[in-house]
Order: structure tokens, then sequence, then C-alpha cells
């Protein structure tokens, strides 16, 4: 009888310093799961099935073409040609083939991770922001089985467009987290989070029109936080968005 009326203080307690909206810890780790799982199962009917299309052949006979078949052969193999405007996905694309080769599905199997990952970490981000349990798993649900985007499942030459969502949504969980972190981890995250939004940018660019939802999410994210603390939310323009401004001019 204690320990039930402790673990119900606990979480009552929980609740109440993490805010309305708080989904729990032990929630968030069953819905992430059934994020991933429901991902994995809905690929169980094609993956094994896809092979190389379109530019995949001309990609992968450059790489093939190359007298030196270890990764630093590959990227130099490259050289040529130029990394153009995202260089992470050229390097995205030689890693994986050093890895994997000329069969298929390696390839497809990690981009299906990956757009899981994808599905979760945009789980973490609507989590961050205090949304209602239901739009927080229903949003990345739809997100990542939506078929409009059915090209970056199947065309291995475009699973950098995966990376892309993969790494700018990471870096909008680091840059939302660091709002309520300490000054150690704070910092940490917000490097994580640069950095995030930058690899995404030069593996594919279709995020660039993004960012700025996201600054507007991170200053509405701090201007909270300050006004609960006491501070003068009007300062959080020049203290807490300044570096991802920078990023993102630079």
């Amino acid at each position: 009888m204690l320990s039930a009326r402790a673990g119900l203080f606990a979480r009552a307690s929980d609740a109440h310093e993490s805010g309305a909206g708080y989904i729990p810890r032990k929630v968030a780790i069953q819905d992430c799961s059934f994020l991933f799982g429901i991902l994995l199962f809905s690929a169980l009917s094609y993956v094994g099935r896809l092979g190389f299309y379109s530019d995949d052949w001309f990609v992968w006979a450059t790489f093939y073409g190359a007298k030196d078949q270890s990764l630093g052969g590959i990227l130099r193999r490259l050289l040529p040609n130029g990394w153009g405007v995202r260089p992470v996905q050229r390097l995205y694309q030689a890693l994986t083939y050093s890895n994997f080769g000329l069969h298929p599905l390696p390839y497809h199997l990690s981009n299906t991770l990956v757009l899981a990952g994808t599905a979760v970490l945009l789980y973490a981000s609507l989590r961050e922001l205090r949304l209602p349990h239901y739009i927080t798993l229903t949003v990345p649900l739809v997100y990542v089985l939506l078929p409009h985007y059915a090209t970056d499942r199947f065309w291995i030459a475009a699973h950098q467009a995966v990376l892309s969502q993969a790494l700018f949504f990471l870096g909008l969980y680091a840059a939302l987290r660091a709002v309520r972190g300490d000054r150690a981890c704070s910092l940490c995250l917000k490097a994580v989070s640069i950095l995030s939004f930058a690899l995404a940018l030069l593996s594919y660019e279709v995020t660039f029109g993004l960012l700025p939802v996201c600054f507007l999410l991170i200053g509405y994210c701090t201007y909270k936080k300050r006004w609960r603390d006491g501070n003068k939310p009007q300062t959080f323009i020049f203290t807490d968005l300044w570096y991802f401004i920078v990023a993102a001019v630079s």
C-alpha cells in the first residue's frame, strides 16, 4: 500500500514539474517502440524485392570503376566530378557502397531503419513541445507511412533525403531539449543541434525551408521557460537563438 502511494505521488510530482501535456517516459518508450515496429512491419512486404533504379546504375558504376575499392579510393573516384552542394550525400553513398557493394538489400534495410528513426525523432520533438498525446503519436505515424515520397524508399540514389529528415529532426529535438537543460547539458545539445542542422542541409536542401519554423518553435519554448522562471522573456532572441541564426546565415 505504501509503495503504491509512493509511486502515485512520484508520478503526480513528475507530471507537475514537467507541466501540462507531459508524456511519461514509460509511455514514450512504448510509443517509440510502436512507431519503430510499425514502420519495419510495413516494409516487410516489399523491401526484399527492391533493387537498383535510374541514377543508381550510374552512381554505382562510378564506384565500381574505382581501382581502389576502399572508402578512400571510392572518395577519390568522386573528386573529378566534385562533391557539389551535397557532400554528405556523396559521403553517405560512398560509405554504404564500401560496406554493401552491389547488393541492394542492405541499402534498403538501412534506409528503412533510418526512416523508422526519423519517426522516433519527430515523436521526441513533438513530446518536447508538450503537444497532446494523440497528436504526438499520430503525426509521426502518418508522416512515415504517407505514399507521397515512395521514391525515397525505393531509389537508393535518393536515400539522402531520408537521412536529411532524420538529421533535421535530431537537430530540432536537441535544440528543444537544450531549452530546459542545465548550462553544461544545454551547451552540448546546442552543439549537437547546430551540427545536425548543418549535416541535414548538406545532405539534401529540402529541409532549408523548415529552419524558420524551428527558430520560431525554439523561441516559443524559450519564452515560456523564461516566463515561468520569472526572467524577462524578450531577451531570449539574443541569448538562445543567435547561434542558430548565425549557423543558418553562414
